[in-house]
């Protein structure tokens, strides 16, 4: 074989290789960019969810949307610490995928008021977040001040080691 046969080959390698340059800096943004959107209908969806089973709950016990224990069995009151407890870690929910995606505190903020609003009292009680929830949560709550009169965080966490 002659030289003009192997620059023939090389010609069309290089050919290849800028077209393969070309794919890679078109397709490895618009893969990222489905994946960074796929990535959000997820939050989104699982939040969607975790809200509806929430709504499903008070439309099963109306009872815990009436935060104050006046006329409430046992069984009501424990069901209600539970349930607050589940909306304030949805809200914490929000909080920490809002950490990838800050668009969620916006999409959300109406609900997140309304249940703070609601839930405030509970969440107040040292009891229910010292040791329920992350130091930076209840930083993000005290800063926007989404529960008036909240005492300052006492709790300790350590981190977990793997």
């Amino acid at each position: 074989m002659d030289f003009q046969h192997w620059a023939h080959w090389s010609d069309l390698a290089n050919v290849v290789i800028a077209i393969g340059t070309v794919v890679l800096a078109i397709g490895l943004p618009w893969t990222l960019s489905i994946s960074n959107r796929q990535e959000s209908l997820s939050y989104y969806a699982t939040l969607d969810a975790t809200y509806s089973d929430i709504q499903k709950q008070i439309v099963e016990h109306p009872h815990l949307v009436m935060p104050h224990s006046t006329g409430k069995t046992n069984e009501q009151l424990v069901q209600y610490d539970a349930f607050a407890f589940n909306v304030w870690n949805f809200i914490e929910a929000i909080y920490d995928y809002s950490e990838n995606k800050p668009e969620l505190l916006k999409t959300w903020e109406c609900i997140i008021i309304y249940e703070a609003n609601l839930h405030g009292e509970w969440f107040k009680n040292p009891e229910n977040h010292q040791h329920k929830f992350k130091r930076a949560f209840f930083d993000f709550i005290k800063k926007n001040e989404l529960v008036t009169g909240l005492p300052d965080f006492k709790g300790h966490h350590r981190d977990l080691v793997f």
